[in-house]
């Protein structure tokens, strides 16, 4: 049954509270996937020296997680290469952005304004306003999210959630300063207005 088990299902299961409370336990009752599945050619060294002793059980599971996460994205890599090179030929834009969740590795989708769904994975004329899409869709999603732009078939940019809201988080503060900038344009006007009414009145 454990070597049925996806590797995405299976690194969810690292992620539950069982494998938090009793990190031992988990590796043991997974230990046939780990030596046998899909990504045993990762795994299996790092189980060998937990059954060993030469690596403990807290540090062998978050070296698996890494290991399986790493997989898992280069397959993703891959498919979404392989996926690029068939719809290179529907699209004339150069770059296209394609936002991921880490945890499951798939593709993320949104809930629209109208109530549907839209896939996260956008063609653009330019990679800047690739990012800014990208920073948006980031902001709004999950902590596990991250982007990945290519220009055509060749990884082009990996753009991190983190990146995202920092830059998001930059732009209202640039507005603030331009409201600044209003007001004392605003006084400044005042005061010609001031001068202006005084020579009308002389007049």
């Amino acid at each position: 049954m454990e070597r049925c088990m996806s590797v995405k299902g299976f690194l969810s299961k690292t992620n539950s509270n069982k494998a938090a409370t009793s990190t031992t336990a988990f590796l043991k009752a997974h230990q046939e996937y780990l030596l046998t599945g899909e990504v045993a050619y990762a795994t299996a060294p790092i189980v060998e020296g937990f059954i060993a002793g030469t690596i403990p059980a807290t540090p062998a599971l978050i070296q698996i997680k890494q290991v399986v996460f790493d997989h898992i994205r280069l397959v993703d890599e891959q498919k979404a290469q392989e996926s690029l090179e068939r719809e290179s030929t529907r699209s004339d834009k150069p770059f296209q952005a394609v936002v991921r969740d880490a945890a499951t590795g798939e593709v993320c989708t949104r809930v629209k304004d109208d109530g549907s769904v839209e896939k996260l994975q956008k063609y653009f004329d330019k990679p800047q306003d690739a990012e800014r899409w990208v920073d948006r869709r980031l902001f709004d999603g999950a902590p596990s999210w991250y982007a990945t732009v290519y220009h055509f078939t060749q990884e082009w940019d990996i753009i991190e959630r983190g990146d995202s809201i920092a830059r998001i988080l930059k732009r209202p503060r640039g507005a603030v300063t331009k409201t600044n900038s209003y007001g004392s344009s605003t006084l400044g006007f005042g005061v010609k207005v001031r001068e202006k009414a005084v020579k009308f009145s002389h007049g």
